[in-house]
């Protein structure tokens, strides 16, 4: 005689109910490419505060290489005059955006993340934006571990290292290194003082520079590490900011300045630029990147299951000129 299925016999009877049951071993084996790749892999690259916040300029759809045009001109108004009369130059520059590739080869064991994924997914009263299936939970999860990565990498990532191209930020990076203009801050930035007078340093330094004018954009900004911002929230409540003191928030900005406080980002300096000129460039919408999430369930009977991500990334500043570094 044939063995009734309950569970069958159940959903038929309460149709509406089948959802509460699980697959003891969800059978998650599938293909993302190109533009498939793309709701994941955007999430994996672009979640990270520097980038979610739009604090850097993001250029998709570069498959290697692309070019970062800079025209600049001068003298070109003059007295009016019947005749023709050229005048003024203009001179083109450009720098060149390369993306490195990358990948993510990751063994999970289902068991550990299936707890989850049920609570998850049986919803709650208060978070209804669940994973609806447990593949897109484990998803989820490498994307975290992906953009945290990257966050970190924009800043002080070190090219020398694997998985990371050289930041903005690093001595060897393309600001300090690349032909930036670096300024000396007279004091570390340890101490709540200290980090106030290399907030002066930098902006000085700027105001001297050829390049003041930047001073003047709308887009203008300062970039610290979470310490460093600590410590100039520090310094407004040790002047009593608002007669509030140490009670409250206090505003991340110096003079006027927006001041972005990125994960990523060293301790011991800080970084001035327009949000336009520093550009984080990846190979996103295009048909070269792919998402593979393999069963191993089905190969070798084991609970694990696979991960692969194969993307490409990297960073360029427009101006190498108008980005500024302070550092002791």
């Amino acid at each position: 005689m044939k063995q009734r299925n309950f569970q069958d016999d159940y959903e038929r009877i309460n149709p509406k109910l089948k959802k509460h049951f699980f697959s003891a071993q969800p059978t998650i084996t599938s293909t993302y490419a190109g533009e498939l790749a793309l709701p994941y892999l955007a999430a994996a690259l672009k979640s990270g505060k520097t980038l979610a916040n739009n604090w850097i300029k993001i250029k998709e759809n570069i498959p290697y290489k692309a070019v970062l045009k800079n025209v600049a001109q001068a003298n070109i108004i003059q007295n009016g005059a019947c005749d023709w009369n050229e005048a003024g130059t203009t001179t083109l520059d450009e720098r060149v955006l390369t993306v490195e590739e990358f990948m993510v080869n990751l063994e999970l064991c289902k068991a550990d993340f299936r707890q989850d994924w049920e609570a998850a997914a049986t919803g709650s009263m208060f978070d209804d934006r669940i994973p609806p299936t447990f593949e897109e939970f484990l998803l989820s999860y490498v994307a975290d571990q992906v953009a945290q990565q990257i966050e970190n990498t924009i800043w002080g990532g070190n090219n020398a290292a694997a998985g990371e191209f050289e930041g903005f930020a690093t001595n060897a990076g393309i600001i300090v290194s690349g032909g930036g203009s670096n300024i000396t801050a007279g004091q570390a930035f340890d101490t709540p003082a200290n980090t106030l007078l290399g907030f002066s340093d930098l902006l000085t330094g700027i105001a001297g520079s050829a390049q003041s004018a930047i001073l003047d954009k709308e887009d203008f900004a300062i970039y610290c590490s979470p310490k460093v911002a600590l410590f100039y929230a520090q310094s407004l409540a040790n002047s009593g900011y608002l007669n509030e003191y140490q009670v409250g928030d206090k505003p991340m900005n110096y003079m006027g300045y927006q001041v972005l406080v990125c994960p990523g980002m060293l301790n011991d300096r800080l970084i001035a630029a327009q949000k336009s000129n520093l550009v984080f460039g990846t190979n996103l919408m295009t048909d070269m990147t792919n998402i593979r999430v393999i069963d191993r369930s089905l190969i070798d009977g084991s609970d694990n299951v696979r991960m692969s991500m194969r993307y490409a990334a990297g960073i360029q500043a427009g101006v190498i000129a108008e980005t500024f570094c302070c550092k002791v």
